[in-house]
């Protein structure tokens, strides 16, 4: 079916298309200037300007690094608006930006070369407290008699720049641009545009309105990586060691003595996904820290405070290694130690290490070792890994009971006098347990004598330990039993037969 509109019907609709047209990418511009020196200090007026600021990026994709890392740390932004019409006296537009805010100024000035033709009037609403940024700040052309200014003065098309102060230079000297400052996380595109205008009295319009033009992105220079260690314990001294050898390699197997990967994982705060990739062959946790800031700040301290899930193993400690001669400080989990004079310069990198200790009495618990880490800088700034890191504490390390060595010997009877010989490896002996499996799939598990250091264990199918549990078990005759040792172990086992006895091969 066929669809009819009226004449007015028709004729609203292409009113709608040519006004949308008339203002579709919208014609003033914003651009930000490519050249850093004394931007401001031309002598010349109007479309002129931009032949001593020697061009602008008008595409607008530039890439002004712009830095999280110390809130209100500015980056320079050399801002030019190109207005679409001639700009006139008593109109006000807005500037504001998405992704950062402009640090705050009282004072700043529209700027034709040397002449301050526009002048804040407001510094909008902020989001940081106390106040130290703005945006969505006012901008009011200044008022003129006629032949206060040249026309090229407000003449459309020129480039006119922003500046931090009430003067657009002094002596020569250009006044500093808009500063911005990050208020959010790192790899976000940060943008500038002049979304309101009104006229001289009161009126809105949109010619001095901008699309939003990319300035930069938001970096993170400071970043914090880290080692995170899997800390074996070892049952067999009763959860009260770490071991560094390896975990158990399995039955009649070769069993190497070497030294376990602990760096299982690495946690970073760096944006740039970049982490250590470092290792560790004790239980000990490396935290790196990189400063890639240029000459903008220094890393002069750092506090590290480790905690444990539900406060276990209070009675475990660690040093804190600053890698200096001296710099090392004892802790217990849940205080924090500080490092004031870790200094790491511009484009340098430093690292502290924890070594965790355990109490000779205690048990060592499995579970997380966390840790909240804060950086001091220049001047007395904090740095805002918040932004990043979360206000929450990161993991530094874990702890887990050591390997253990599972073997199933997949026929024993206790009608016979079949029997397993277990041969630990373990200098420090190991810890055997054993589930019994009944051919009508009836089942028991129990906790058997220790092994002793490096010793050898006899269990049998028709006495001992094995028939003690199917017995107690109600267990029918025939069996099979997976046995679990806490160290490396050879196996053989062996059942009668009517022509002698033959090996049973476990697995």
């Amino acid at each position: 079916m066929n669809k009819i509109f009226s004449k007015v019907a028709v004729a609203t609709l292409m009113s709608a298309v040519v006004s949308s047209a008339l203002y579709a990418g919208t014609p003033s511009k914003l651009y930000v200037n490519s050249v850093a020196a004394n931007y401001n200090d031309a002598n010349t007026s109007g479309a002129n300007a931009s032949s001593i600021m020697g061009g602008h990026n008008e595409d607008g994709n530039a890439s002004l690094p712009i830095s999280i890392d110390i809130l209100g740390q500015g980056t320079v932004s050399q801002l030019v608006f190109s207005p679409y019409v001639n700009l006139t006296s008593g109109s006000k537009f807005t500037l504001e930006a998405t992704g950062a805010e402009f640090v705050l100024s009282r004072e700043a000035s529209l700027c034709n070369g040397r002449t301050v033709i526009g002048k804040l009037v407001s510094v909008g609403p902020s989001t940081s407290t106390p106040t130290q940024t703005m945006n969505n700040m006012s901008f009011r052309i200044i008022d003129s008699a006629d032949d206060v200014f040249k026309k090229n003065n407000f003449s459309k098309d020129g480039n006119y720049t922003f500046a931090a102060g009430n003067v657009c230079s002094t002596g020569g000297v250009a006044t500093a641009p808009l500063s911005l400052t990050s208020n959010g996380d790192a790899c976000q595109a940060v943008s500038v545009r002049i979304p309101t205008s009104i006229d001289d009295s009161s009126q809105a319009f949109e010619d001095y309105t901008t699309p939003a033009v990319v300035v930069g992105t938001t970096k993170r220079y400071v970043t914090i990586s880290c080692t995170v260690p899997v800390c074996s314990i070892d049952i067999n001294t009763n959860q009260k060691t770490f071991t560094t050898t390896s975990t158990p390699a399995g039955i009649n197997q070769s069993k190497n003595n070497v030294t376990t990967n602990l760096a299982a994982a690495t946690i970073s705060r760096d944006y740039s996904c970049a982490n250590c990739g470092k290792t560790t062959s004790k239980c000990v946790t490396t935290i790196f820290v990189k400063n890639a800031a240029g000459s903008d700040f220094n890393v002069t301290k750092l506090s590290v405070t480790p905690t444990f899930d539900a406060g276990l193993n209070a009675g475990m400690t660690f040093v804190a290694d600053g890698n200096r001669t001296g710099a090392k400080i004892s802790g217990t989990f849940g205080t924090a130690v500080e490092f004031t004079d870790f200094n790491v310069s511009a484009n340098s990198e430093r690292n502290i290490t924890l070594t965790y200790t355990p109490a000779t009495d205690a048990v060592i618990s499995e579970g997380t070792v966390a840790g909240k880490i804060v950086l001091g800088a220049t001047k007395g700034s904090a740095l805002n890994l918040s932004l990043t890191a979360k206000p929450k504490a990161e993991e530094l390390a874990t702890f887990k009971i050591a390997g253990s060595t599972v073997f199933t010997v997949p026929y024993m009877n206790s009608n016979n006098h079949g029997f397993v010989k277990i041969t630990t490896d373990s200098a420090n002996g190991a810890k055997l347990s054993a589930t019994i499996t009944d051919q009508n799939g009836k089942q028991t598990s129990k906790d058997l004598a220790d092994l002793i250091a490096n010793g050898t264990v006899y269990l049998f199918s028709d006495s001992g330990p094995l028939k003690e549990m199917a017995d107690a078990a109600g267990l029918a005759n025939a069996w099979t039993v997976d046995f679990t040792t806490t160290a490396a172990a050879t196996v053989v086992s062996y059942m009668p037969t009517k022509d002698g006895e033959r090996t049973v091969i476990a697995y």
